[in-house]
């Protein structure tokens, strides 16, 4: 995966002259998009622009979160290809913590360095925290009024067409052969079925993609396609926008006139500046982890080592580093209920606005450390074609995963009643036909059209939403 120069191998969408590389440990200066000059890259104003909408139409969870960004970063900007966008997609699944928050700051990093990884993510996590707030506040206050859970409950169901896109918008661009929809199947059974763990089916579907790799590259190569024709001494298929199943690492190498220009992402530069060092790796590693630990000494200092935001300040930082999967907003709203009933000597609700902050820091911050320490060797692996082979296989893992997520989510609010089925190990929860809500069938499926087929954007879709749950749910609409 990624960032040494590959001579005159350089594929589709790498984004990368091919020079000589430098072996890892050794720092480089001369990474530059191809055919692109230097003030062609991505203006900072104009990155914190497109932060600003990704973190405005983060709804959905990391299904949708995720979805967003291709949607404005790939599709819209190109300032990253498919290609690159999915190896940074594989190695935040493998991460602890919330991968669609380390995805923003991995790709920020990418256009912008540390100082647009941190921008990144801090833009993409403040929506989500605020509303968590806001929510919380609400809760405690006003819980009792028929009004909240109306408000929530179009929402959940406009959520359901968000995840559900999602999962139909990556499995079209990572399912590109038998074995990932495989893959993808397997571990939408295994969480769904058998509830097994979500590191275990990361780490089997990246085993699976790695002995796949490995059996077939000792079966006898296929016959060389008709040679390419040149363009600046490198070979370009005629066939610009074909893609084509890359038979090898069972990724799909997208075409010269894809959404990302014709080979490279004109935005990926700034992450590339320098090869990693150990000893720059080390100076990184020390100061995230400080500045992620840094507010536990103010909080034992004037709440004392018994406090509820000490603790909560403990728990959530085991949390982050140990804890995968998805719903890590929610964690903000846990700790404002916790810190609200045990304030300690504070009044409830600065309480639980302090409690959530503390959980917000302790659970984010540590994206930044696992991100800035790693990318830079992801990138300068992003060649190695059996961790690719790894990697991909942990994507389409995650569409299952995905899809799990979905499925669940959509049982519950689709339907009043479920039964749950056994057998062969397995544990299934399925839904009584009989109980579906039709308003909630009519909202979810409206927001997949008004998404999906009218273009109508995220926050918009979920705010009608939101307003048509008010009104078919108190009877007035």
């Amino acid at each position: 995966m990624g960032g040494p120069d590959r001579g005159s191998d350089t594929r589709p969408g790498d984004g990368l002259h091919g020079t000589d590389a430098p072996a890892v440990g050794e720092e480089r200066t001369d990474v530059e998009p191809v055919g692109v000059q230097p003030d062609e890259t991505v203006p900072f104003r104009e990155a914190i622009r497109a932060w600003v909408a990704v973190a405005a139409a983060s709804f959905g969870g990391p299904a949708g979160q995720i979805a967003v960004m291709h949607q404005q970063v790939v599709e819209r900007r190109a300032w990253v290809d498919d290609d690159r966008f999915l190896n940074a997609l594989n190695y935040t699944m493998l991460l602890p913590g919330p991968e669609a928050h380390q995805l923003a700051v991995y790709l920020g990093w990418l256009l912008h360095g540390t100082l647009g990884g941190v921008v990144a993510g801090t833009l993409f996590v403040l929506p989500g925290f605020v509303a968590m707030l806001l929510f919380g506040t609400i809760y405690v206050l006003f819980r009792s009024a028929p009004v909240v859970p109306a408000l929530f409950f179009g929402l959940k169901a406009a959520v359901i067409a968000v995840v559900f896109l999602a999962v139909v918008r990556l499995g079209r661009r990572t399912l590109s052969n038998a074995l990932l929809v495989a893959v993808a199947v397997a571990a939408f059974v295994a969480m769904y079925a058998y509830a097994v763990p979500f590191p275990a089916v990361v780490l089997g579907a990246g085993v699976v993609g790695w002995v796949g790799y490995r059996l077939r590259s000792t079966t006898p190569a296929a016959p060389a396609p008709p040679a390419a024709h040149t363009v600046d001494g490198e070979g370009v298929d005629d066939d610009r926008d074909a893609d084509a199943a890359d038979t090898t690492t069972g990724r799909t190498v997208r075409g010269a006139s894809s959404t990302a220009g014709p080979g490279h992402a004109p935005g990926v530069t700034a992450g590339l500046a320098r090869r990693p060092t150990w000893r720059g790796t080390a100076r990184t590693a020390v100061v995230w982890t400080a500045v992620w630990l840094a507010p536990l000494v103010p909080l034992v200092v004037v709440f004392g080592l018994g406090s509820v935001l000490v603790t909560e300040a403990v728990f959530f930082a085991g949390v982050a580093a140990v804890s995968f999967g998805g719903a890590y907003a929610a964690l903000a709203f846990v700790a404002f209920l916790g810190a609200f009933r045990n304030p300690g000597g504070l009044d409830p609700l600065v309480a639980g606005l302090l409690g959530a902050t503390v959980a917000g820091w302790f659970t984010y911050l540590p994206s930044y450390l696992w991100i800035f320490v790693g990318a830079p060797y992801v990138e300068a692996l992003r060649e190695n074609e059996a961790l690719s082979a790894a990697l991909s296989a942990v994507t389409a893992a995650v569409v299952g995963v995905i899809a799990n997520l979905g499925a669940w989510f959509g049982v519950q609010v689709l339907f009043a009643e479920r039964l749950t089925w056994t057998g062969v190990g397995a544990r299934v929860v399925l839904p009584v036909a009989a109980t579906v809500d039709p308003a909630a069938v009519v909202i979810a499926v409206g927001a997949g059209v008004a998404i999906g087929y009218l273009g109508q954007s995220i926050p918009r879709t979920i705010g009608a939403a939101a307003f048509l749950g008010i009104g078919l749910q108190m009877g007035v609409g």
